[in-house]
């Protein structure tokens, strides 16, 4: 049986959907070979209820101040302790802001593997574990295999797997002593948090997502596209081109090996090349429609429908028609 640990990210003790996500796939794929724990961070508000009635057969819990807010410091020696002690098979960490910047160094300080941003798991005829993730810039799926360290360690992307209704557990509560940190120099002062207020929904959550390439054309095509958004009650997503020449200001809406794997019911691509890297995040949605002057795109090929024409004239015909 495989000891598997997965790291929880929750913030003011709402724990991230991602941990539920990969928490699936691992019953999912081990069934009853696994013997799966939760383990979370933080100080003062922890989500442990919910982590206990997740379907977890064990939840460790560490609690210190200096796990409050993520300090990359602090968490690496933190996860690396446990691990040492604890000596899981698998570990799994969610391919977010933090698990992206805190998985390397704990596998490092293990000296062990990490397959990192992986979209797909697998095993092998022996039961041992395959980490599929996007190479050489998404143009290929590669098939990784950790065979000489343990633990196995991979950063999962969020939303490439479903997240199901699993039975509680009624997951044993472990309350690991955290005072090893209290004299750790972290290296990191946290300052302040800012919320920003989300103005529409996370492209990952979103049923209708109208996508923006650098075909699109110009500011004034964008702005169609982002109003067709509007009245269809759509999130607006981008390819990685957009974000690297500043049409938008941050990654959040970025679909792709690098940004956001995403499942909307619909897709609305205009001016989308169909780059390997974007469409490794969209191509499991429900029904995608591309628009693009070039015939040949290879947008197309993932496309239910494809238009071949200016993307601001089509955004026009379709605005026109919406707002009847």
């Amino acid at each position: 049986m495989k000891n598997i640990f997965i790291f929880a990210e929750q913030r003011d003790g709402v724990v991230s959907s991602a941990y539920y996500e990969m928490l699936s796939e691992t019953i999912k794929l081990y069934g009853d070979r696994a013997f799966v724990s939760a383990v979370v961070f933080g100080y003062g508000n922890i989500p442990v209820e919910a982590l206990k009635e997740s379907g977890a057969d064990k939840v460790y819990v560490l609690e210190s101040k200096k796990l409050a807010e993520y300090e990359p410091m602090s968490y690496t020696t933190a996860l690396v302790k446990l691990i040492s002690d604890e000596k899981p098979d698998v570990v799994f960490v969610a391919a977010s802001v933090i698990g992206s910047e805190m998985a390397p160094g704990v596998a490092c300080a293990l000296r062990t593997g990490l397959a990192a941003h992986c979209t797909e798991l697998a095993l092998d005829d022996k039961g041992e574990l395959i980490m599929i993730a996007p190479a050489f810039g998404g143009k290929l799926l590669g098939e990784y295999f950790i065979p000489n360290t343990l633990p196995v360690m991979a950063s999962i992307k969020a939303g490439v797997f479903e997240k199901a209704e699993l039975p509680s557990k009624n997951a044993e509560i472990i309350t690991v002593d955290a005072s090893f940190l209290d004299d750790a120099e972290g290296g990191v002062e946290f300052v302040n948090r800012t919320v920003v207020e989300l103005t529409e929904q996370p492209v990952e959550k979103a049923d209708v997502i109208v996508c923006a390439g650098l075909g699109i054309g110009n500011e004034d095509n964008l702005a169609k596209a982002r109003k067709l958004a509007s009245i269809l009650k759509a999130s607006m997503g981008y390819t990685r081109p957009m974000v690297d020449m500043g049409y938008i200001e941050n990654e959040n809406s970025m679909i792709g090996s690098s940004g956001k794997m995403v499942k909307p019911k619909l897709y609305l691509g205009f001016g989308v090349s169909g780059a390997a890297q974007h469409l490794c995040g969209m191509k499991d949605s429900g029904l995608i429609i591309n628009v693009n002057t070039n015939e040949k795109a290879e947008c197309f090929a993932a496309s239910n429908y494809k238009v071949v024409s200016d993307s601001g004239i089509i955004l026009d015909e379709l605005i026109k028609a919406l707002e009847k």
